[in-house]
């Protein structure tokens, strides 16, 4: 291995002792012999500490990290990166495991295609014992030249069906610092899928490399409630964006959110920023009105869960852009 690795897995983890063996197992496992894997703990109170360590002490591939301030997912995802020293950089989710020549075939596309800025991989489903049980059966083509076109098929993408296993790919680390990596909204790793669209192509490799693991700790299902803190309303009409905003941003626990008000902001906002032709950009901002248009229940959803959550702070004498939701709920289930 060279002193700065051509190739970077990272891995962030929080409280992932039942699979994050399996995981680092599968970075170590890759034919492609130049890499380091890098192992960002976001403070976990679980085993996952003794298990990174043993690796770490047994194969000078591997750094652990361990963070004593716990945050969301996204800034675990982009502390995880700012930690890799690598041209070339992977995330590997500590729950799910790659096929062995994963990162060379991966590489030899981007090498071969230096304009691309990813290249992934068909994608199957595993379960919590490594069973495969199905294959992902909608992959996006972002090959196609036009980063107006790029953008738009992820923005419209159906985000029950869409799964963006893309950021799971083998990524240009320039490509990934001048998207910013990871942003801390709702659905940040869909943000930074557009950012990274936007700037060249992402290239799909016609095999299944890939393997997310479905399980029922994931965050999709994990912690999941019928209500948004401080709403009845949204029992009724649903909860919105999941996982919420707050396991994006702690910051944002117990306060009034509007995620998807704050996703079409986030989408306009990668693409007035974009160096793009002019073509291009209305071409990607027309691709959010359309999402807007076609989701428009869903920004009336935001409001109308907003208007309850704020008159029943008001109604406790408390401002209701100062947060406390969650106390709201907790008074609230002790009468």
């Amino acid at each position: 291995m060279t002193a700065v690795p051509e190739v970077c897995i990272g891995i962030p983890v929080y409280n992932g002792e039942k699979y994050v063996r399996a995981t680092i197992e599968s970075a170590l496992a890759q034919d492609f012999a130049d890499l380091e894997v890098v192992i960002s703990d976001n403070a976990s109170t679980d085993g996952t500490a003794a298990i990174c360590r043993e690796f770490a002490e047994r194969d000078p591939r591997v750094r652990y990290v361990h963070h004593t301030e716990h945050v969301g997912v996204a800034d675990s995802f982009s502390r995880t990166f700012s930690l890799s020293r690598s041209p070339y950089f992977k995330w590997a989710a500590a729950d799910d495991v790659s096929h062995p020549t994963f990162v060379r075939k991966a590489l030899a596309v981007l090498e071969e295609h230096p304009a691309a800025v990813c290249c992934y991989s068909e994608a199957a489903v595993v379960d919590g014992d490594g069973r495969r049980v199905r294959d992902d059966d909608y992959m996006l083509d972002l090959s196609v030249p036009s980063p107006g076109t790029r953008f738009a098929r992820v923005v419209l993408a159906p985000i029950k069906r869409h799964a963006g296993h893309e950021q799971y790919g083998l990524l240009r680390s320039e490509a990934v610092r001048r998207a910013g990596a990871m942003s801390n909204h709702v659905y940040g790793d869909r943000v930074l899928l557009v950012r990274l669209a936007l700037q060249g192509p992402m290239l799909r490799i016609p095999e299944v490399l890939f393997f997310n693991r479905d399980h029922d700790g994931r965050s999709q299902r994990d912690g999941a409630r019928p209500t948004r803190p401080g709403s009845e309303i949204s029992r009724y009409i649903g909860v919105g964006p999941w996982p919420p905003s707050e396991f994006w941003n702690p910051a944002r626990k117990g306060r009034i959110v509007f995620p998807d008000w704050d996703l079409a902001g986030q989408y306009v906002k990668a693409a007035v920023e974009a160096d793009l032709p002019a073509a291009e950009r209305a071409r990607a901002l027309a691709s959010v009105a359309t999402m807007v248009g076609v989701r428009a229940p869903k920004y009336g959803r935001d409001l109308v869960i907003a208007a309850e959550q704020a008159g029943r702070l008001l109604a406790r004498g408390r401002l209701p852009w100062h947060g406390g939701l969650d106390q709201l709920d907790r008074t609230t289930a002790g009468r």
